[in-house]
């Protein structure tokens, strides 16, 4: 108390000796009441701040004319004043520029041997800034303790899920009390469960029921004819995967950061395999084939790899066949830039940052077909085989640069992220198909280039470039759990408006009469070049460390 009324006195003869030093009151001129310094000064020494409107003279300031206009660290700090059950010391010292100004006083007032701030409040905790584990205490009474006791962090449940009237439960004003501690830098890691746009894929698998004519065996468009693998998307799973972000502040007060990320998704991959024997036959035994229109008869066929009674140069064998099937699917991205501050309400705890920079984006394909046809007997020899392969792989790469706008909102321990992007650039796009064949006749092997659907036609890598844009939205809320720790919980929406991927490029017209040396009618299958979009979306759950 003694120290207090000293305080009060040495304000008082500095203000006095302020005010008969400036040329305003020496000229007669009326002084002004400064409603923001008044208030504030008022709050700090345990009055109510609405006392000093009802005295004009409780404070004078200067001339109208030059009378500052409050900044926002004056608005923020009277707002928190005039509320009611509002402990008025700030969670740091006042900026060094205020208190040259004679804008804020000193230092708040401490009371050493208990940490209690003398302080407006009429929520009947007595001042005090202890919680004690009461469910019933004010935000005012837990007071300000700039983070510096756990137990106070959890003692009060109002503040835990940042709930009371008062404007300085610890983490009601985290923008301001954040820019005071000065973090420097944040790391982020977060795990993902997304899902994207499948990978499109033609029919690739056929059967038909037994008693089939040979020539209809597996034919698109036959009634009796069913898709047993294709015709349908594939890798439409979730996929998890991690992401790293990171950050450092440039300047002071968190206006100007250096950011980035990066993450990957897990593999997403699809398979499919199928066998069936007719020597001996069993009850499992159906009739497999691979479906494709031949551009030479200009008719829909197929390739039948199993069959019973196959003829063959006019002899009778029994096909037994196998086909498998894979497709596979890999998406990275990464990105580094800046963010600069637009807007900041320390009040309202909200800011906004325009942000910018270099953006990456990755996704990698791959489809595979293979199949392997055993005759038994007629024309053929023991031991016969043919192999085919077929091979589709996509790479899309982009490299661009990025704009967004990202606002942040806090709310007691809790805070709302939203980060808006959209990057544009050039997507590099290659298409690599490759296939071979290989036969071996009982006595010696043939490989040649080229399997079922591809051919000299269109095998070999395809590159591409083009424009892109890549527009990306998140949200995230967050969960102060320690004053350097924060839990969070996003969605995340990415969209890429040209990618290619394998089955779009997968052309099922074949013209069988061609190699290497030269081609007999038309030049199919072709490089389709048949790009489309990609979407892909998901939670993100993570903690953020600041330090």
């Amino acid at each position: 108390m003694t120290r207090r009324c000293l305080t009060n006195a040495l304000l008082l003869a500095s203000l006095m000796a302020c005010l008969a030093a400036r040329p305003g009151a020496a000229a007669g001129r009326e002084p002004v009441v400064d409603p923001y310094y008044a208030r504030r000064q008022a709050a700090l020494h345990g009055e109510s701040p609405l006392a000093a409107d009802d005295d004009p003279e409780a404070v004078e300031a200067t001339d109208e004319s030059e009378l500052a206009q409050p900044t926002a660290y004056d608005k923020y700090y009277m707002a928190r004043a005039q509320e009611p059950g509002t402990a008025t010391v700030m969670e740091a010292a006042p900026p060094a520029e205020y208190l040259d100004q004679g804008i804020v006083d000193e230092q708040p007032i401490y009371d050493d041997a208990t940490y209690d701030t003398a302080a407006y409040d009429d929520n009947g905790c007595a001042g005090s800034n202890t919680c004690n584990g009461s469910a019933d205490c004010g935000c005012g009474a837990c007071g300000a303790h700039e983070g510096k006791y756990l137990s106070d962090f959890f003692a009060c449940p109002k503040r835990f899920f940042g709930m009371g009237g008062g404007g300085t439960d610890l983490y009601s004003s985290v923008l301001w009390t954040d820019a005071q501690r000065q973090y420097h830098a944040w790391v982020g890691i977060d795990y993902l469960n997304f899902w994207a746009k499948g990978n499109a894929l033609p029919p690739l698998v056929t059967t038909s029921p037994l008693g089939t004519s040979q020539s209809d065996a597996g034919v698109l468009g036959e009634s009796t004819t069913q898709i047993l693998f294709g015709n349908n998307r594939v890798n439409t799973g979730n996929r998890p995967g991690g992401r790293i972000q990171f950050g450092y502040w440039l300047a002071e007060g968190e206006f100007l950061a250096l950011d980035g990320h990066y993450y990957a998704l897990e593999s997403e991959s699809t398979n499919y395999s199928r066998s069936s024997s007719f020597s001996p036959a069993n009850a499992n035994s159906i009739i497999l084939a691979r479906p494709f229109f031949n551009a030479a008869l200009d008719i829909q066929d197929s390739l039948v790899l199993a069959y019973p009674d196959f003829i063959a140069g006019g002899l009778s064998t029994d096909l037994s066949g196998s086909v498998n099937v894979s497709t596979s699917s890999d998406i990275q991205s990464a990105g580094f830039g800046l963010r600069h501050l637009l807007f900041v309400d320390f009040y309202k705890d909200h800011r906004s940052f325009l942000t910018g920079g270099y953006r990456f984006f990755k996704l990698d394909e791959d489809l595979s077909i293979a199949h392997r046809i055993s005759p038994d007997g007629g024309i053929f020899l023991p031991g016969t085989f043919f192999d085919s392969y077929d091979n589709f792989n996509t790479t899309n790469q982009f490299h661009g640069g990025y704009v967004g706008y990202l606002h942040d909102i806090r709310r007691g321990r809790w805070s709302l992220q939203t980060n808006l992007q959209i990057a544009m650039g050039n997507m590099r796009q290659i298409v690599d198909i490759q296939g071979q064949q290989v036969i071996y006749d009982g006595i010696s092997t043939t490989t040649s280039e080229g399997g079922l659907l591809t051919k000299p036609s269109n095998i070999g890598r395809h590159a591409f470039d083009k424009f892109c844009v890549i527009p990306e939205i998140e949200t995230k809320l967050g969960l102060q759990i320690l004053p350097g720790v924060r839990a969070t919980f996003g969605y995340n929406f990415t969209y890429v408006s040209r990618v290619v991927r394998p089955g779009n490029e997968v052309d099922l017209v074949v013209n069988p009469n061609q190699s290497q040396q030269q081609i007999v009618g038309p030049a199919r299958p072709e490089v389709k070049y048949n790009p489309t979009d990609l979407w892909l979306q998901g939670f993100t759950t993570g903690v953020e460390f600041r330090f």
